[in-house]
């Protein structure tokens, strides 16, 4: 992982640490690694399967989607393919699913879509990873692995190290009072962009990138592409590449999650927007009567913590704060 062991769907912040040393079969050293003890990724899927289950979380969930939301006498009512809800409160904790996809990609796989499964790959030579970020570079590392020698990571630049994608200051108060003490929403957003790290990877996955060069497991080039033709990828710069698989791992667009669905909510409850179309809301991240939000929704009031596990906890705290 690259968050830190802090950093889970728990109530208590040691609570993931608590959980591994609460079992013998498990080994700390193991689990965490680092002196900021980043817990594996096999650790925090089980600790948080375990939360779900200890709070009986599964039988309060309903699968569904969302048609509309309206106001009622008393509250709201969400109209879903399965029925209707009604509620006091609504909070949306829509995620980002709008992929970044390059005019020269259409057709080509992305790692982000629903439907997409690295090892339900159809056979392939030689495959190509496309994009600069952490998510590009385990994809080519995993691939790598299956078939060493084989695969390319294409990025558009070096890889930038950063240990997490936004500064550590986002997660506590310090940062988060410079954007609550700054009133115009545009300049918000600009503060935000600002000091969001996208498109890096982290000190441990790049040494791997690294390495993985060196010994020849896959080939790490910097160029951007002007055209697919069948197999071949050709780059402004002349260079062509051979791939009979190409994988896109270019992240989520920075656009409003929710869609036409939510821009639909938005004027039918008259919900205020910034110019970049996010919510305006307050401390306790009310945006209309009866109506919160957490994750990327809530990223003009959190920063750019916000889509994040430790957004969603700084999330959950405004929340509970503002509705005791």
């Amino acid at each position: 992982m690259r968050s830190p062991a802090a950093h889970h769907i728990g109530l208590e912040a040691n609570a993931l640490l608590a959980y591994s040393r609460s079992h013998p079969e498990r080994s700390p050293t193991a689990d965490f690694r680092g002196r900021m003890l980043k817990p594996s990724y096999a650790l925090f899927q089980t600790h948080a399967r375990h939360v779900i289950e200890c709070n009986r979380l599964a039988d309060l969930r309903v699968q569904g989607r969302a048609h509309t939301i309206a106001a009622n006498g008393r509250g709201l009512t969400v109209e879903t393919d399965r029925g209707l809800l009604h509620a006091r409160r609504v909070v949306l904790a829509i995620g980002r699913t709008a992929v970044r996809r390059p005019g020269w990609a259409e057709g080509i796989p992305h790692v982000f879509d629903a439907d997409f499964k690295r090892d339900d790959q159809s056979p392939w030579v030689h495959a190509v990873g496309f994009g600069g970020g952490i998510t590009a570079a385990q994809l080519a590392l995993a691939l790598a692995r299956q078939r060493p020698g084989q695969v390319t990571l294409l990025s558009r630049r070096r890889l930038r190290v950063s240990e997490f994608d936004a500064s550590s200051c986002w997660v506590g108060p310090a940062c988060r009072k410079q954007l609550a003490r700054t009133p115009d929403f545009d300049a918000r957003r600009h503060i935000v962009n600002q000091a969001r790290h996208s498109g890096t990877v982290s000190p441990v996955v790049a040494t791997a990138v690294r390495q993985a060069h060196e010994r020849r497991e896959l080939i790490h080039k910097v160029g951007e592409v002007a055209l697919r033709q069948d197999d071949t990828l050709h780059l402004y710069d002349g260079r062509t590449l051979q791939a009979d698989r190409v994988i896109l791992a270019t992240g989520f667009s920075a656009r409003r999650p929710g869609g036409r669905w939510l821009s639909q909510v938005i004027d039918s409850l008259g919900l205020p927007t910034a110019a970049c179309g996010y919510p305006v809301v307050d401390w306790g991240l009310h945006w209309g009567k009866g109506i919160h939000v957490s994750g990327p929704l809530a990223e003009l009031e959190l920063g750019p913590a916000a889509p994040n596990i430790a957004g969603a906890r700084l999330a959950a705290q405004r929340l509970h704060g503002s509705l005791s």
